[in-house]
């Protein structure tokens, strides 16, 4: 599900919801502000946030400050939008092949897990 929300997300023109947060919102009516921040919590954040819950539940993912994890994955995956077309011409790849790799980083860390620890043909540090 989220390699679906990365790729819809990178299939439409980039969001740019700093700007938009620092800049734009600050420039309206207040009330108007709220709602459209609302609008893009429900529309942008909430269903992401849903699908890790339905994750947690399965037991697939440790249920830890997942709203916070949600709004994380779609600023990361819109901050690829930045990279320029040229430099992803020259590595081969694409910004869905970097928003999966980044998913999968997200989910399963950063740390070297033992599986791997046993499977690697040098000594890591303890």
């Amino acid at each position: 599900q989220l390699y679906a929300v990365a790729d819809w997300l990178l299939a439409h023109a980039p969001m740019d919801l700093i700007r938009m947060a620092h800049a734009d919102m600050p420039a309206i009516d207040a009330a108007q502000a709220d709602r459209l921040s609302l609008l893009a919590l429900e529309s942008l954040i909430l269903p992401v946030e849903a699908a890790l819950h339905a994750a947690a539940d399965r037991g697939e993912v440790a249920n830890r400050d997942l709203g916070v994890v949600a709004g994380g994955l779609v600023g990361m995956i819109e901050s690829l939008h930045a990279i320029p077309d040229g430099s992803l011409a020259r590595q081969g790849r694409t910004r869905a092949e970097f928003a999966h790799r980044l998913i999968d980083v997200m989910l399963d860390g950063l740390f070297v897990h033992q599986e791997e620890r046993e499977n690697v043909a040098f000594a890591l540090p303890a």
